[in-house]
């Protein structure tokens, strides 16, 4: 109640039993992260962005802003020249669309024309355009960066993203079992990608098109990130 917490009647015996461990420093992961990977999409594709804009959003070393939290990593850096001139009816902005179920955490949103990553606190629900994602298994990272520092955005296709996943899980179930004493096995956590193969300044994003014809809307599909995908009805 209130502000206490009952403890289980079999904590001092948990107490007894514990033992100290420190984990071998081969273990323990760079945590002074300067890249991190992202997929491209859901938005930023040619019908919101401009060549020029994935060039500069994949090479920019992005500044973290000194108003980062839990609801969002602010970047600081230039600004896109967007594809279309307004949002059309979702909005007068080039980044205004109709709301949508957002990519959080790990979504690069986009409120007029400064960038924010969403974290753990971040909303789910929205009518701002999200140019990339950031993978699912480099979620750890983000949160290590910090206030003035720097981060490159490094884009990677969903094959490799899912590589990046199986590694991550799999290193935690080795330290388990070395922690657990099943296992005396140093594992070591191998975060480097192979090339993605993809063509600097092209975007992925959109996986299908499925033209509209008579009252039925034309539909999009798009990647969003190695676990799920995101798709709108357009009615032009």
């Amino acid at each position: 109640m209130g502000d206490w917490i009952e403890l289980s009647s079999s904590t001092k015996e948990w107490a007894q039993k514990a033992a100290t461990y420190t984990l071998p420093k081969s273990c323990i992961p760079d945590f002074d992260i300067t890249e991190i990977y992202c997929m491209h999409g859901p938005h930023d594709s040619d019908d919101f962005m401009t060549t020029k804009d994935r060039l500069m959003l994949y090479s920019t070393a992005w500044k973290i802003g000194h108003n980062s939290n839990r609801t969002g990593i602010r970047l600081v850096g230039p600004v896109p020249e967007w594809s279309r001139k307004d949002g059309g009816e979702g909005g007068s902005h080039p980044s205004n669309v109709f709301d949508y179920g957002y990519p959080s955490p790990g979504g690069i949103n986009w409120g007029g024309d400064s960038a924010a990553i969403f974290s753990m606190d971040s909303p789910d629900l929205g009518g701002l355009l999200c140019s990339s994602t950031i993978v699912s298994a480099d979620l750890w990272r983000l949160g290590q960066v910090k206030p003035g520092g720097y981060l490159k955005l490094k884009p990677t296709t969903f094959e490799h993203a899912r590589e990046l996943v199986r590694r991550v899980e799999e290193f935690i179930e080795a330290i388990h079992d070395l922690v657990d004493g099943k296992s005396e096995e140093i594992p070591g956590l191998h975060l480097e990608l192979p090339p993605s193969g993809l063509e600097e300044g092209k975007s992925n994003a959109i996986i299908k098109r499925i033209p509209g014809e008579g009252e039925r809307f034309q539909v999009v599909y798009r990647q969003v990130s190695p676990i799920f995908v995101s798709f709108g009805y357009i009615s032009y």
